[in-house]
């Protein structure tokens, strides 16, 4: 036992299992009723699932570069391509394997994505003076905080489907040997065992919660902008678009946005208490709108992404910033002054937004929100109360090309 912690002390880059794990599976509740919910509700396909959702940590655990590629969508669309060439529609039980690998792979870029984009740059600054500024491991400390909430994640039997994992990571410039991926799935397992034992340790949580203690203890408030259960609303939808592009008979969807936040159904915005607008450096005065496909940033511009006061039509200044560079899903849209109270604004993304591999949107879209709060809003403000935006954020802060 005490060999297997000293091993695990120095997956800080590996640790966030748990939570990875915990967001597939609540992902599942989160799909529409069919035949995707139908799929993944199969028992003999959990384990090729979890095994796929803890994957692209596996690099980090070794010190590959193949974690950082298996992050993302470029290396995944290969692996795409793949099943769609090499798998017939019904699939047999080892394509269907495939499948659920890959979904495991999207689960984790994606959720990585939205958690670093929102939650983790709020915990930046709320958690500054602890954690940060000491140099912690915020995914460390955050899963552990997760067991103390959900309870402790299982260790799934390994399952890596080296045929045709390993030629593809070859193919995206990432050429890697079986063993080193056998070894690193066994660093996650152990790196999931690990924070199980401290996570119902009073102790352990404690210690940790010292380090992080906003980001410990928003995980599961469904307030809370950027954390797990947001993030397993987005990851339902983004296999929703994955399962059409493996099921259609041609692969031609258009880019789209998968979703935003303020929800578009929701039309509301988070206030300070009192109607206040948050500080303009604050993650809760930005909109994020996150793409299906991972984006070619140099279409993301104040030109094709702009904002409208809903009742005069008038331009609004804004920044707009794709949260890591090229290839990547979520774009944060900040306010160059304050939000105005109680104002409806139009977000308008124009059909010129391309995906990073050039493939473009059919149409506009418009998405409204407004900065009146909510009736939930209006009484926290009453008792002097801080209500949070609904939204989402992961464990490496933001970089031109880099990884979740």
């Amino acid at each position: 036992m005490l060999a297997a912690l000293l091993l695990a002390a120095p997956l800080a880059l590996a640790n966030g299992q748990t939570s990875h794990q915990w967001i597939t599976i609540e992902a599942l509740g989160e799909l529409d009723d069919g035949p995707l919910a139908e799929f993944l509700a199969r028992d003999d396909l959990r384990d090729a699932l979890l095994n796929g959702t803890m994957f692209p940590d596996g690099g980090y655990a070794v010190g590959d570069g193949y974690g950082e590629t298996a992050h993302w969508e470029p290396m995944q669309d290969l692996y795409l391509r793949w099943i769609r060439q090499n798998c017939a529609v019904p699939w047999t039980d080892s394509c269907s394997q495939q499948v659920a690998f890959l979904l495991g792979m999207r689960s984790h870029g994606m959720a990585d994505q939205f958690y670093d984009a929102v939650y983790m740059e709020h915990s930046r600054d709320a958690d500054a003076s602890a954690g940060w500024g000491a140099g912690d491991s915020m995914d460390e400390a955050t899963d552990v905080g997760m067991v103390a909430e959900v309870g402790p994640a299982v260790v799934p039997p390994p399952f890596v489907p080296y045929d045709p994992l390993l030629g593809l990571l070859a193919d995206a410039g990432n050429p890697v040997d079986a063993g080193t991926l056998d070894d690193a799935q066994g660093l996650l397992g152990l790196a999931i065992w690990y924070v199980g034992a401290a996570g119902v340790n009073p102790e352990a949580v404690a210690r940790y919660e010292a380090q992080f203690p906003w980001a410990c203890t928003h995980q599961v408030d469904p307030a809370t902008a950027g954390n797990p259960p947001h993030e397993a609303q987005i990851v339902a939808a983004y296999w929703e678009l994955t399962w059409a592009r493996l099921t259609a008979a041609q692969d031609d969807t258009p880019q789209a946005v998968l979703a935003t936040y303020p929800d578009r159904e929701s039309g509301g915005y988070s206030r300070a208490p009192a109607g206040h607008a948050f500080p303009l450096d604050d993650v809760r005065a930005r909109v994020q709108v996150v793409f299906a496909r991972g984006l070619d940033p140099d279409t993301v511009t104040t030109s094709s992404v702009q904002v409208r006061r809903h009742d005069d039509g008038s331009e609004v200044p804004v920044g707009v910033n794709v949260f890591y560079g090229r290839a990547s899903h979520v774009v944060n849209i900040a306010p160059v002054a304050p939000w105005d109270v109680a104002t409806a604004y139009d977000v308008t993304l124009d059909a010129t937004i391309r995906s990073w591999d050039g493939v473009e949107m059919a149409a506009a879209d418009r998405f409204t929100f407004t900065t009146a709060p909510r009736p939930a809003e209006e009484a926290a403000a009453d008792t002097g109360a801080l209500v949070e935006a609904s939204g989402c954020a992961c464990a490496h802060g933001p970089t031109g090309d880099g990884g979740a």
